[in-house]
């Protein structure tokens, strides 16, 4: 497994494990952005993209990913830092789907138990939309908060 992806598998953890923390979390609308925007520069000023990949399966192009943090990124230590992640859909899915593969994708990387997976499985089968090819999700982690942010 590339770094890239271990790094994108980890992004998705630390959003997951933040957006089921005792806070919660909340879904927020992504604003008037342009399409062609980074989320970082909305969601974390002077942040830099330090990761990015393509998801392909079977021949076809799934989506297009980027992470984003602050020039201190440590990556032995990726919870302790904010992190933007951003996918831009380059097929149609329904939400459901999305929530059950990010869930498969998060227990090959980690030892995630059943309810703690049942947990993240149903909050993002709340917080992801349905997409079409050319929507982007985004997910916001910041440490210390117990609290993410996922917008369409």
């Amino acid at each position: 497994m590339t770094h890239r992806r271990v790094l994108l598998r980890s992004a998705w953890v630390a959003l997951a494990v933040g957006a089921c923390g005792p806070l919660g979390a909340t879904v927020a609308p992504a604003g008037p952005q342009p399409s062609s925007a980074p989320a970082s520069h909305a969601w974390l000023p002077q942040s830099r993209r330090i990761g990015h990949g393509t998801l392909r399966m079977l021949g076809f192009t799934i989506y297009d990913a980027a992470l984003f943090a602050l020039a201190d990124f440590d990556a032995t230590a990726f919870a302790t830092h904010p992190l933007v992640l951003e996918i831009r859909y380059r097929r149609s899915f329904a939400g459901a789907a999305i929530a059950d593969y990010s869930l498969k994708e998060m227990r090959r990387g980690t030892g995630v138990d059943d309810g703690t997976a049942e947990r993240w499985l149903q909050f993002m089968r709340r917080a992801f939309p349905d997409v079409q090819d050319g929507d982007r999700l985004i997910g916001q982690w910041l440490p210390g908060t117990s609290t993410s942010r996922f917008a369409a």
